[in-house]
């Protein structure tokens, strides 16, 4: 269990640091979705990038564990360090993961979420992980 607060934990500073770096002025007229984003948002888009990333990672892990055991178990590990995020306050890193867990290839995974005895949390209310846990 320790483990898993130390990996909440790495991921918060992670996105500490980049949400850190980020500029008022990134933030104003959508300068991240336009021409010259790289210019007009580079930190913005570094964080956003960095939220992908870690997204896809742990649906990645998730779906490359052929034993329905170990994809079960690798599930609630997920479910218990977006719980510590929850708890740490990084929502961004809450909703990397929670948005893994909603992606459709993960939340079409039947069996794994029936012996976690839940089925997978609609993304707009899995920010709320104690519900899933």
């Amino acid at each position: 269990m320790r483990a898993l607060v130390d990996i909440a934990c790495q991921l918060a500073l992670l996105d500490a640091n980049f949400i850190s770096k980020i500029e008022q002025s990134e933030l104003l007229h959508q300068r991240w979705a336009k021409n010259g984003k790289e210019e007009n948002a580079p930190h913005l888009l570094a964080s956003i990038n960095h939220f992908n990333k870690v997204s896809a990672w742990i649906s990645t892990e998730i779906l490359l564990q052929k034993d329905l055991k170990r994809r079960t178990q690798l599930l609630g590990h997920v479910l218990s360090i977006a719980q510590e995020l929850l708890l740490l306050g990084d929502f961004s890193s809450t909703y990397s993961l929670a948005s893994a867990l909603g992606s459709s290839p993960v939340s079409r995974l039947k069996q794994t979420w029936q012996v976690r005895h839940h089925s997978p949390p609609p993304l707009n209310t899995c920010i709320d992980l104690r519900l899933c846990a």
